[in-house]
């Protein structure tokens, strides 16, 4: 060939999916700078859409170096089907070349982070959800956080770098555990803490059981301030002006908590799925192409190859439709009119009363009118004291 370029036949299929790509990157990033300019750096959502934008970013790169070096592309994979005879762990590494095998690596590692992201969630909301109150662990509920966190970044390096070694390398079966192995046990244990989370959640339409324990953070305590005054006003007897206004909202910011991490869990699920099944078809994709005798250069070949790039991306959009609705377009302009929502964020800190605890782990949604919550504030200033026993959930 003349060029190493993709055939004419696959440019549309090529444009189409890297413009499809860039949207996404677009979209996640954009959800990634409103966290900061709210200042959830290290919440599990910024760390999904974070690693999420970043794998997006690899996979860009990667259809860029594909469509630019096709032939040569095409000729390392022939190349690789040959040396999986001596090492079979190549099968499962989906790449061919340094600078593929270091972009598909990289997007491996930031699923890997996704899936443990996700799997700590909701052992947050699940430790929430059950009212923990085990003294042991309220002591240590910070390191636990910042262990956690540390767990995320460092073990999916820790265990692709191992899977990588070439003494690693000559055992197939080896290479596929380690590869998936993180997340497949993300996927198990967080289905079934999920579970357990939406069947307490039903028993009592609380997300968070109101305790004395409001200072423990995000990790085992992902609620807002106003469930701090809910336990005091459980606890004390009292109702507060507003207070029948804050349990009202803050059942609806639960509710909207769980349904949005259900649904990211389930897509994402799906997703982690799909990349070991990928992963196992490799397998058959390798063997093809050996038993064909030399590469695939058809233009249906490279169509396949390039279509194959979209399930990645498209964890970015999870991202965006799934939490990045939970804002206006409005506050999207101001991130970005704001330089990258510095300005935002000075305005924001100004407004903020810093003794009032922020919402941990997701930026929950307005959900009450001015109507409402007027409404509300004067029913509840007509009656100072109230029975415990009156004052139950909004469901």
């Amino acid at each position: 060939m003349s060029s190493t370029s993709i055939p004419s036949g696959a440019v549309g299929a090529f444009i189409g999916v890297l413009v499809y790509s860039v949207i996404c990157l677009v979209l996640c990033t954009l959800v990634v700078g409103l966290l900061f300019s709210y200042g959830e750096k290290w919440t599990y959502i910024t760390m999904l859409a974070t690693f999420s934008a970043i794998s997006t970013v690899g996979s860009i790169a990667q259809q860029i170096h594909y469509g630019t070096s096709w032939a040569s592309i095409k000729e390392e994979q022939y190349q690789k089907a040959l040396n999986i005879q001596t090492y079979p762990g190549l099968a499962f590494t989906g790449a061919s070349g340094t600078l593929d095998i270091v972009l598909y690596n990289m997007q491996l590692y930031c699923y890997n982070v996704m899936s443990l992201s996700v799997m700590f969630w909701a052992v947050g909301l699940f430790a929430g959800t059950w009212g923990f109150k085990d003294k042991h662990l309220r002591m240590h509920a910070g390191n636990l956080s910042i262990a956690s966190r540390t767990f995320t970044i460092a073990f999916p390096a820790l265990v692709i770098g191992v899977a990588n070694i070439p003494a690693v390398l000559t055992y197939g079966v080896l290479v596929f555990i380690l590869s998936n192995m993180t997340m497949f046990l993300s996927l198990t244990i967080g289905s079934i803490l999920l579970i357990l989370t939406l069947y307490k959640y039903m028993k009592t339409r609380r997300l968070v059981m109101g305790s004395r324990s409001n200072k423990l953070g995000g990790w085992w305590n992902p609620s807002s301030g106003e469930s701090a005054a809910h336990s005091q006003t459980l606890e004390s007897g009292t109702a507060r002006p507003g207070a029948i206004v804050s349990e009202k909202r803050r059942s609806i910011y639960d509710r909207a908590l769980l349904i949005r991490f259900t649904i990211a869990f389930l897509i994402l699920a799906v997703f982690e799925v799909m990349i070991i099944v990928f992963s196992l078809t490799q397998v058959n994709y390798f063997n093809a192409i050996l038993a064909s005798g030399g590469p695939n250069l058809e233009a249906s070949s490279a169509t396949s190859d390039i279509l194959f790039f979209m399930p990645g991306v498209t964890s970015s959009l999870v991202v965006y439709l799934v939490f990045g609705t939970s804002k206006s377009y409005k506050q999207y302009i101001e991130l970005v009119l704001g330089c990258c929502g510095l300005r935002l964020n000075i305005q924001r800190r100004r407004k903020e009363n810093p003794s009032q605890p922020r919402a941990l782990e997701f930026d929950r949604l307005d959900s009450i009118s001015n109507n409402e919550a007027r409404d509300g504030i004067q029913k509840s200033t007509q009656v100072t004291t109230y029975n415990i026993s009156h004052i139950t959930p909004t469901s």
